[in-house]
Protein backbone atom coordinates (compact mmCIF):
# COMPACT_ATOMS: atom_id res chain seq x y z
CA UNK A 1 0.00 0.00 0.00
CA UNK A 2 1.10 3.46 -1.07
CA UNK A 3 1.06 6.30 1.09
CA UNK A 4 0.43 9.67 -1.16
CA UNK A 5 2.65 11.91 0.71
CA UNK A 6 3.72 14.60 -1.96
CA UNK A 7 6.61 16.24 -0.92
CA UNK A 8 7.78 19.22 -2.95
CA UNK A 9 11.16 19.61 -2.35
CA UNK A 10 13.90 22.17 -3.15
CA UNK A 11 16.99 20.23 -4.06
CA UNK A 12 20.29 21.35 -2.04
CA UNK A 13 23.22 19.43 -1.24
CA UNK A 14 26.23 19.44 0.86
CA UNK A 15 29.28 21.02 -0.40
CA UNK A 16 32.18 18.52 -0.02
CA UNK A 17 34.87 20.20 -0.63
CA UNK A 18 34.97 23.79 0.43
CA UNK A 19 37.91 25.10 1.54
CA UNK A 20 36.28 28.38 3.14
CA UNK A 21 33.76 26.85 4.66
CA UNK A 22 33.51 22.75 4.95
CA UNK A 23 30.19 21.45 5.09
CA UNK A 24 28.63 24.28 3.83
CA UNK A 25 25.14 23.68 2.21
CA UNK A 26 25.73 24.56 -1.88
CA UNK A 27 22.32 25.59 -3.65
CA UNK A 28 22.19 23.43 -6.45
CA UNK A 29 18.75 23.00 -7.95
CA UNK A 30 15.20 25.16 -6.82
CA UNK A 31 12.88 23.52 -9.50
CA UNK A 32 10.25 21.87 -7.22
CA UNK A 33 10.59 17.99 -7.51
CA UNK A 34 7.80 15.64 -7.08
CA UNK A 35 8.56 12.86 -4.51
CA UNK A 36 6.69 9.62 -3.42
CA UNK A 37 6.96 8.25 -0.42
CA UNK A 38 6.10 5.08 0.87
CA UNK A 39 4.60 3.06 4.07
CA UNK A 40 8.13 1.72 5.51
CA UNK A 41 6.94 -0.69 7.09
CA UNK A 42 5.12 -2.80 4.61
CA UNK A 43 7.18 -2.16 1.77
CA UNK A 44 10.11 -3.56 4.25
CA UNK A 45 7.16 -6.75 4.98
CA UNK A 46 6.89 -6.72 1.67
CA UNK A 47 10.38 -7.57 0.89
CA UNK A 48 11.18 -9.93 3.42
CA UNK A 49 8.13 -12.12 2.78
CA UNK A 50 9.67 -12.14 -0.99
CA UNK A 51 13.18 -13.21 1.05
CA UNK A 52 10.84 -15.75 3.22
CA UNK A 53 9.26 -17.48 0.08
CA UNK A 54 12.69 -18.79 -1.10
CA UNK A 55 14.00 -19.75 1.76
CA UNK A 56 14.26 -23.29 3.05
CA UNK A 57 12.26 -24.02 6.27
CA UNK A 58 14.52 -24.41 9.21
CA UNK A 59 15.80 -21.79 11.47
CA UNK A 60 15.77 -18.14 11.01
CA UNK A 61 18.01 -15.41 12.08
CA UNK A 62 17.18 -11.47 12.74
CA UNK A 63 20.31 -9.54 13.47
CA UNK A 64 18.95 -6.14 14.75
CA UNK A 65 15.21 -6.69 15.28
CA UNK A 66 14.87 -3.08 16.97
CA UNK A 67 10.80 -2.99 18.16
CA UNK A 68 10.10 -5.42 15.55
CA UNK A 69 7.89 -3.46 13.81
CA UNK A 70 9.68 -3.84 10.27
CA UNK A 71 9.25 -7.81 10.74
CA UNK A 72 6.14 -9.98 9.60
CA UNK A 73 6.98 -12.00 13.26
CA UNK A 74 3.37 -13.87 12.78
CA UNK A 75 4.79 -15.20 9.06
CA UNK A 76 8.35 -15.99 10.45
CA UNK A 77 6.91 -18.28 13.07
CA UNK A 78 4.63 -20.01 11.10
CA UNK A 79 7.30 -21.10 8.16
CA UNK A 80 10.22 -21.81 10.60
CA UNK A 81 11.28 -24.04 13.65
CA UNK A 82 13.05 -21.33 15.18
CA UNK A 83 13.29 -17.74 15.29
CA UNK A 84 15.92 -15.80 16.86
CA UNK A 85 15.98 -12.11 17.72
CA UNK A 86 18.95 -10.38 18.07
CA UNK A 87 19.33 -6.30 19.43
CA UNK A 88 21.14 -4.48 21.80
CA UNK A 89 18.45 -3.10 23.35
CA UNK A 90 15.46 -4.53 24.97
CA UNK A 91 12.33 -5.71 22.63
CA UNK A 92 8.43 -6.25 24.15
CA UNK A 93 8.03 -9.63 22.93
CA UNK A 94 5.03 -9.73 24.70
CA UNK A 95 2.30 -9.68 21.49
CA UNK A 96 4.62 -12.20 20.01
CA UNK A 97 2.69 -15.68 20.96
CA UNK A 98 5.39 -18.12 19.43
CA UNK A 99 7.23 -20.16 21.48
CA UNK A 100 10.16 -20.68 19.07
CA UNK A 101 11.03 -16.88 18.65
CA UNK A 102 13.64 -16.49 20.92
CA UNK A 103 14.73 -13.23 21.75
CA UNK A 104 18.39 -11.93 23.07
CA UNK A 105 19.87 -9.03 23.86
CA UNK A 106 23.80 -8.70 22.60
CA UNK A 107 25.81 -6.24 21.37
CA UNK A 108 25.92 -7.61 17.77
CA UNK A 109 29.38 -5.88 17.64
CA UNK A 110 31.37 -7.42 20.67
CA UNK A 111 33.01 -4.16 20.57
CA UNK A 112 31.45 -1.85 22.59
CA UNK A 113 31.76 -2.64 26.26
CA UNK A 114 35.83 -3.47 25.27
CA UNK A 115 36.24 0.04 23.73
CA UNK A 116 34.25 1.65 26.63
CA UNK A 117 36.54 -0.35 29.34
CA UNK A 118 39.99 0.76 27.34
CA UNK A 119 38.99 4.38 26.96
CA UNK A 120 37.54 5.33 30.68
CA UNK A 121 41.39 3.58 31.84
CA UNK A 122 43.02 6.06 29.80
CA UNK A 123 40.50 9.43 30.62
CA UNK A 124 42.98 10.19 33.60
CA UNK A 125 46.15 10.78 31.54
CA UNK A 126 44.54 12.37 28.26
CA UNK A 127 44.45 15.88 28.83
CA UNK A 128 43.58 17.46 25.80
CA UNK A 129 40.49 17.02 24.10
CA UNK A 130 42.35 16.16 20.25
CA UNK A 131 44.55 13.35 22.28
CA UNK A 132 41.02 11.98 23.56
CA UNK A 133 40.13 11.56 19.81
CA UNK A 134 43.51 10.45 18.48
CA UNK A 135 43.19 7.88 21.69
CA UNK A 136 39.84 6.74 20.98
CA UNK A 137 40.63 6.50 16.83
CA UNK A 138 43.51 4.12 17.66
CA UNK A 139 40.78 1.95 19.30
CA UNK A 140 38.56 1.71 16.40
CA UNK A 141 41.46 0.61 14.91
CA UNK A 142 42.96 -1.87 17.38
CA UNK A 143 39.95 -3.58 18.85
CA UNK A 144 38.66 -5.87 16.45
CA UNK A 145 34.72 -7.11 16.64
CA UNK A 146 33.92 -10.62 18.13
CA UNK A 147 30.05 -10.46 16.51
CA UNK A 148 27.70 -12.65 17.76
CA UNK A 149 27.33 -15.94 16.80
CA UNK A 150 24.25 -18.65 18.46
CA UNK A 151 26.21 -21.57 17.17
CA UNK A 152 23.59 -22.26 14.81
CA UNK A 153 22.98 -22.38 10.51
CA UNK A 154 20.38 -20.12 9.89
CA UNK A 155 18.02 -21.00 6.49
CA UNK A 156 17.52 -16.66 6.50
CA UNK A 157 19.53 -14.17 8.08
CA UNK A 158 17.93 -11.11 7.99
CA UNK A 159 19.15 -7.69 8.81
CA UNK A 160 16.96 -4.88 8.56
CA UNK A 161 18.14 -1.20 8.66
CA UNK A 162 21.61 -3.02 10.32
CA UNK A 163 24.52 -2.24 8.57
CA UNK A 164 24.81 1.50 8.68
CA UNK A 165 24.37 1.62 13.15
CA UNK A 166 27.14 -1.08 13.42
CA UNK A 167 29.59 2.12 13.53
CA UNK A 168 27.28 4.39 14.54
CA UNK A 169 26.61 2.59 18.45
CA UNK A 170 30.31 2.39 18.93
CA UNK A 171 30.61 6.31 18.17
CA UNK A 172 27.91 7.19 19.82
CA UNK A 173 29.37 5.45 22.64
CA UNK A 174 33.05 7.13 22.27
CA UNK A 175 31.10 10.79 22.06
CA UNK A 176 29.64 10.08 25.10
CA UNK A 177 32.32 9.60 27.19
CA UNK A 178 34.00 12.63 25.54
CA UNK A 179 31.26 14.70 26.34
CA UNK A 180 31.83 14.11 29.68
CA UNK A 181 35.82 14.33 30.43
CA UNK A 182 35.12 17.94 27.65
CA UNK A 183 31.78 19.28 27.96
CA UNK A 184 32.69 22.48 25.83
CA UNK A 185 34.07 20.83 22.71
CA UNK A 186 30.96 18.78 21.13
CA UNK A 187 31.97 20.79 17.91
CA UNK A 188 35.16 19.07 17.86
CA UNK A 189 33.82 15.68 16.84
CA UNK A 190 32.37 17.68 13.74
CA UNK A 191 35.25 19.52 13.00
CA UNK A 192 38.74 17.05 14.01
CA UNK A 193 40.25 15.27 10.69
CA UNK A 194 41.93 12.10 12.17
CA UNK A 195 38.49 11.76 13.89
CA UNK A 196 36.41 11.94 11.12
CA UNK A 197 38.86 10.04 8.85
CA UNK A 198 39.67 7.44 11.70
CA UNK A 199 35.23 6.33 11.89
CA UNK A 200 34.92 7.02 8.04
CA UNK A 201 37.48 3.98 7.71
CA UNK A 202 36.21 2.37 10.30
CA UNK A 203 32.68 2.17 9.47
CA UNK A 204 33.92 0.64 5.97
CA UNK A 205 36.18 -1.66 7.50
CA UNK A 206 33.66 -3.27 10.20
CA UNK A 207 30.51 -3.44 7.32
CA UNK A 208 32.58 -5.50 5.34
CA UNK A 209 33.42 -7.48 8.10
CA UNK A 210 30.47 -7.85 9.34
CA UNK A 211 29.01 -9.15 5.43
CA UNK A 212 32.18 -11.58 5.44
CA UNK A 213 30.75 -13.12 9.17
CA UNK A 214 27.03 -13.10 7.62
CA UNK A 215 28.58 -16.33 5.37
CA UNK A 216 29.50 -17.90 8.15
CA UNK A 217 25.89 -18.20 9.84
CA UNK A 218 24.02 -19.24 6.77
CA UNK A 219 22.86 -22.80 5.71
CA UNK A 220 24.12 -23.47 1.87
CA UNK A 221 22.53 -21.56 -0.77
CA UNK A 222 20.84 -20.02 2.84
CA UNK A 223 19.17 -16.34 2.08
CA UNK A 224 20.28 -12.94 3.05
CA UNK A 225 18.04 -9.97 3.63
CA UNK A 226 19.30 -7.06 3.81
CA UNK A 227 17.74 -3.48 4.12
CA UNK A 228 19.25 -0.08 4.82
CA UNK A 229 19.05 3.73 4.55
CA UNK A 230 21.83 4.75 1.68
CA UNK A 231 20.86 8.73 1.82
CA UNK A 232 19.50 10.51 4.45
CA UNK A 233 18.07 14.55 4.07
CA UNK A 234 16.79 16.77 6.25
CA UNK A 235 12.98 18.00 5.94
CA UNK A 236 11.91 21.93 6.29
CA UNK A 237 8.41 22.84 6.44
CA UNK A 238 7.48 25.59 3.92
CA UNK A 239 3.72 25.26 2.42
CA UNK A 240 1.01 22.78 2.83
CA UNK A 241 2.50 19.46 1.88
CA UNK A 242 5.67 21.14 1.06
CA UNK A 243 9.15 21.11 2.14
CA UNK A 244 12.65 21.33 1.40
CA UNK A 245 15.00 18.92 1.40
CA UNK A 246 18.12 20.71 3.23
CA UNK A 247 21.54 18.72 2.57
CA UNK A 248 21.88 15.39 1.30
CA UNK A 249 24.24 12.73 2.85
CA UNK A 250 25.36 8.92 2.15
CA UNK A 251 25.35 6.82 4.86
CA UNK A 252 26.75 4.10 2.92
CA UNK A 253 30.19 3.11 1.02
CA UNK A 254 28.00 3.13 -2.33
CA UNK A 255 24.73 4.61 -3.36
CA UNK A 256 24.11 1.08 -4.49
CA UNK A 257 23.06 -1.34 -0.97
CA UNK A 258 24.30 -4.35 -3.35
CA UNK A 259 27.35 -3.74 -3.59
CA UNK A 260 28.55 -4.72 -0.44
CA UNK A 261 27.64 -8.87 -1.31
CA UNK A 262 30.31 -10.22 -2.34
CA UNK A 263 31.29 -12.40 -5.74
CA UNK A 264 29.19 -15.90 -3.96
CA UNK A 265 25.93 -14.14 -3.43
CA UNK A 266 23.46 -14.35 -6.00
CA UNK A 267 20.97 -11.48 -5.89
CA UNK A 268 17.26 -12.40 -6.38
CA UNK A 269 15.90 -9.24 -5.94
CA UNK A 270 16.31 -5.23 -5.23
CA UNK A 271 14.10 -2.79 -4.56
CA UNK A 272 14.13 1.14 -2.97
CA UNK A 273 11.41 3.35 -1.47
CA UNK A 274 11.40 6.96 0.13
CA UNK A 275 10.29 7.10 4.12
CA UNK A 276 9.54 10.02 5.06
CA UNK A 277 9.91 10.18 8.81
CA UNK A 278 8.57 13.64 10.37
CA UNK A 279 9.93 13.93 14.00
CA UNK A 280 10.78 17.36 15.35
CA UNK A 281 14.80 18.03 15.66
CA UNK A 282 15.29 21.71 15.84
CA UNK A 283 14.28 23.63 12.98
CA UNK A 284 13.73 20.43 11.06
CA UNK A 285 10.28 18.79 10.64
CA UNK A 286 11.96 14.93 9.93
CA UNK A 287 13.83 13.64 7.58
CA UNK A 288 13.62 11.60 4.07
CA UNK A 289 15.40 8.15 3.70
CA UNK A 290 16.44 6.67 0.53
CA UNK A 291 16.15 2.68 1.81
CA UNK A 292 17.21 -0.57 -0.29
CA UNK A 293 17.14 -3.81 0.23
CA UNK A 294 18.22 -6.73 -1.50
CA UNK A 295 17.33 -10.25 -1.55
CA UNK A 296 20.39 -12.70 -1.86
CA UNK A 297 21.60 -16.43 -2.16
CA UNK A 298 24.71 -17.61 -0.84
CA UNK A 299 26.45 -19.82 -3.56
CA UNK A 300 27.43 -22.91 -2.66
CA UNK A 301 31.25 -23.59 -3.57
CA UNK A 302 31.92 -25.86 -6.46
Amino acid sequence: MRINVKLYIIMYNIGTIAKNNPGAFVELDKAPTEVICHNHIERSHEMILNAMSIAKEGKALVLGCGNCADLPLKELSQKFRFVDLIDMNKTNMSSVQANQIIFYQADITGMIRRVRNKLLKSTSFLQKDTDFLDHATNCLASIKPSFWNGGHKYSIVICPGLLTQLQANIRKEIERIFLIRFPKCASLLLEYPTWIKGIWQFARQIESSFIEHIQTLLTPSGIFYLSDTVHVSWLFPLETESCVMYGKWIATKTSRLADYLPGNYHIEKEARWNWARFEQEGPYIGRLYDVQAVISTLQQKS
